[in-house]
C-alpha cells in the first residue's frame, strides 16, 4: 500500500522524540530538586546568621547612647527586616517549587510512561485493523466492482483514522510537556514576585535612611549636639565679672549669689574681669561659702555641689594674706585617725589639686572614704584615698548614702 512507501510518519517520529525527552527529564528534575533543597536550607541558615549578626550589632551599639549608636540600631533593625523578607522568599521556594515539584515529578513521570504504553497499544491495534482491511480489499478484486470499491474506501478511511490518531497523540504529548514546564515557570514566577516585593521594600527602607546614616558616619570629628551640651553642663562655669565695692563703704557686692567681702578675702578696687579658674588657698576655701548645686544627670533629689572658682587677680593677694599657717599646721603631720570600718564614701565630682602637700588631692570619679566632715563649719572635710589622709573642700564631692 501507499502508506508503506511513505516511510516513517512525521507525527509518530515527533511523538516518540517528545516522549523520550519527557522521560529523560525525570532524573534532571530530581537533580534540580536536590540542589533546590540545598539552596533553600542554605538560605534559611543564612537568614538565621543574618538575624544573629544584626542582633549582635544592636547589642554592640547599645554601649553608645549618642546618635551614632541610635543610627547603628536603626541600621540593624532595617537589616533584620530585610532578613525577614529573605526568609519569606526562602519559604516561597519551598512552598511554591520544592514541595509541588517533588510530588509532580513522580506524577509526570508515571503519566509519560502510561501515555507511551497507551499510544503503542492503540497504534498496534489500528495497524492490525488496517492490515485486515488491506487483505479484504485484495480478495474483493475478484468479486464485483462495487465490493472492490467499498473495500478500498474502508482502507482509505482506516488510514485517515490512523493519521488523525497520530496527530492527536502528538498534540497530547506536546501539551503534556508544555504543562510541565509552564508549571515550573509559574512556580518560579511566584518566587520572583516575592523577591521583587522584598527587594522593593528593602530598597525603599534603605534609601530613606541611608542619607542620615552617611551624614552621621561622616561626623566623626565633631560631637553631636546633645553630647556637646552635656559636656558644657559638666564644665566649670566661667566667671566673667566681679564688682567689688570700695573698702570704705564697709560691704562688697558681686554677681555671685550670697557672697560677701569676707568670703572673698576683703574689698578693694573696682571691677575685675577674668575668665580663668585658679585653685584657692586652704584659708580662702575654708572661708568661702558653698555655691548652689549644678544641674546634673544624677537621680532627682541628689544634690551635686559646684566646685569653687575664684578670680585669678584676687587669689594670690587676698587669700594668701589671710592664710593662717598655724591654724592648719595640724594637717601636715598626718595625725588623723584612721577611718572606721564602715566609714561612709563620697564620689569626687570634680578634680581637686591641693595647694599644700598635706591636702588630699583627687580626680573626678575617685571614691573617697570620709573620716570627718565639716566639724568646724569651715566647709573642709577629712578623707582617705589610696592610703593618704588629708583635708579637702567638701563641696567637691557627693556623699553616698
Amino acid at each position: 500500500m501507499a502508506d508503506k512507501k511513505k516511510g516513517p510518519d512525521p507525527a509518530t517520529i515527533l511523538t516518540q522524540k517528545t516522549i523520550t525527552e519527557l522521560k529523560a527529564t525525570y532524573p534532571d528534575v530530581k537533580e534540580f530538586l536536590g540542589i533546590l533543597k540545598k539552596y533553600h536550607d542554605a538560605s534559611v541558615v543564612l537568614c538565621d546568621l543574618g538575624d544573629q549578626l544584626w542582633s549582635s550589632l544592636e547589642k554592640l551599639s547599645s554601649h553608645n547612647e549618642d546618635d551614632v549608636g541610635e543610627n547603628l540600631k536603626k541600621l540593624a533593625a532595617s537589616q533584620k527586616e530585610i532578613e525577614a523578607r529573605h526568609r519569606t522568599v526562602a519559604g516561597k521556594l519551598n512552598a511554591a517549587i520544592l514541595e509541588p515539584m517533588r510530588e509532580g515529578a513522580k506524577t509526570n513521570h508515571s503519566a509519560t510512561e502510561s501515555f507511551e504504553v497507551d499510544l503503542n497499544r492503540q497504534t498496534e491495534k489500528m495497524l492490525s485493523d488496517l492490515k485486515k482491511l488491506e487483505k479484504e480489499s485484495k480478495k474483493a478484486g475478484k468479486k464485483s466492482p462495487e465490493i472492490l470499491q467499498q473495500a478500498i474506501s474502508n482502507v482509505t478511511n482506516k488510514v485517515k483514522d490512523l493519521e488523525d490518531f497520530r496527530v492527536k497523540k502528538l498534540r497530547e504529548v506536546l501539551l503534556m510537556e508544555r504543562r510541565q514546564y509552564c508549571t515550573l515557570l509559574s512556580s518560579l514566577c511566584t518566587v520572583v514576585q516575592a523577591q521583587s516585593d522584598a527587594f522593593s521594600q528593602s530598597h525603599r527602607a534603605l534609601d530613606d535612611q541611608q542619607a542620615e546614616w552617611k551624614r552621621v558616619a561622616e561626623s566623626a570629628a565633631i560631637l553631636s549636639e546633645p553630647v556637646e551640651r552635656k559636656v558644657q553642663n559638666i564644665m566649670k562655669p566661667d566667671r566673667t565679672f566681679v564688682q567689688i565695692v570700695a573698702a570704705e563703704q564697709g560691704e562688697a557686692s558681686s554677681y555671685y549669689p550670697d557672697s560677701s567681702s569676707a568670703a572673698w578675702g576683703g574689698g578693694g578696687g573696682g571691677g575685675v574681669e577674668s575668665t580663668r579658674h585658679t585653685t584657692p588657698s586652704a584659708a580662702a576655701v575654708a572661708a568661702a561659702p558653698i555655691p548652689p548645686p549644678l544641674e546634673t544627670s544624677l537621680p532627682v533629689g541628689v544634690p551635686v555641689p559646684e566646685p569653687l572658682a575664684y578670680e585669678a587677680e584676687q587669689t594670690h593677694e587676698a587669700y594668701d594674706e589671710g592664710y593662717d599657717e598655724e591654724m592648719y599646721s595640724e594637717y601636715t603631720d598626718q595625725g588623723y585617725p584612721a577611718p572606721p570600718p564602715n566609714a561612709p564614701k563620697a564620689l569626687a565630682m570634680f578634680d581637686y589639686v591641693g595647694t599644700h602637700d598635706y591636702e588630699l588631692s583627687f580626680v573626678a570619679g575617685d571614691m573617697v572614704t570620709i573620716v570627718t566632715e565639716d566639724e568646724d563649719g569651715s566647709g573642709w572635710w577629712t578623707g582617705e584615698l589610696n592610703g593618704k589622709i588629708g583635708p579637702f573642700p567638701g563641696n567637691y564631692v557627693q556623699k553616698l548614702e
